[in-house]
């Protein structure tokens, strides 16, 4: 999505794409920790690819660069990696509690 050559719309609302740029690096850094890459070189390589994502757009003539979808970016992938570990702890009490009762299954 990040490199289509046009946008694809408008959105449902004012902002809905910066919900969009949120949402992907939020995943990729998630993700990239659930892979069991180490947050310091997630976090500065997902930084290189938002502020290069944008910068490439921006040299797309259908497409224009942001510096608030490049602060979106990195707030997702802020939010990625504070909830990754949440996600695996909850993961690991689930299946222990599984573990202990087979009938949850």
């Amino acid at each position: 999505m990040l490199f289509w050559p046009s946008v694809p719309g408008t959105g449902p609302f004012e902002g809905s794409d910066k919900v969009v740029h949120v949402a992907i690096f939020l995943t990729l850094a998630a993700l990239g920790r659930r892979a069991g890459l180490r947050p310091v070189p997630l976090l500065a390589g997902l930084l290189l690819y938002a502020v290069g994502s944008e910068l490439l757009q921006g040299l797309e003539p259908n497409r224009s660069s942001s510096a608030t979808d490049a602060t979106a970016d990195l707030v997702g992938v802020l939010i990625g990696l504070a909830i990754a570990p949440g996600v695996r702890w909850w993961r690991g009490t689930r299946r222990t509690s599984t573990a202990r009762n087979p009938t949850l299954d």
